[in-house]
């Protein structure tokens, strides 16, 4: 079952635990340089999913809007695992795991964000969560596009 505001999204995901517990203690990364006064979204992403190269390539047309900040999980092979832990290695996005040297404990991280995200019912990426000022919890999803999501967080 769903939520019937957001029908992509299993009952019992608690965004609020999502986002707080990433963003308390998740491992993310996010564009060099990027201003802490834009918005925040935070991406639960596994970097061998079609959908999360999806929404990345749609975070693009915004950055300079929206402070995405990225929180690789691995969901669909080892593969995953060692690209994640390339890219926290590097500390941004879009590299190949041969290409970089990571340790263990990049590896460890990308395992914890995933616990972080499976104990507060997430089940598929992406999932991206912006917090409204008034503390409401908005999902964003692989589909989204760059209006949906600019609407969805009321940039004019």
């Amino acid at each position: 079952p769903a939520y019937p505001e957001y029908p992509k999204l299993r009952l019992g995901t608690q965004l609020d635990a999502i986002y707080e517990r990433l963003y308390r203690d998740g491992y993310g990364i996010r564009k060099p340089g990027i201003s802490d006064a834009l918005p925040k979204v935070l991406v639960v992403f596994d970097p061998r999913c079609s959908w999360s190269n999806h929404f990345w390539q749609t975070s693009q047309l915004l950055t300079e809007q929206i402070d995405f900040i990225w929180f690789p999980v691995c969901v669909s092979s080892d593969y995953s695992t060692a690209q994640a832990a390339a890219m926290l290695a590097s500390d941004y996005c879009g590299i190949h795991p041969e290409a970089f040297r990571f340790t263990q404990a990049d590896r460890d991280h990308v395992w914890e964000n995933a616990r972080i995200f499976r104990k507060a019912g997430g089940t598929s990426v992406p999932l991206g969560i912006f917090k409204t000022q008034d503390g409401r919890y908005i999902p964003l999803f692989g589909d989204n596009t760059a209006s949906e999501i600019r609407s969805k967080i009321e940039l004019s």
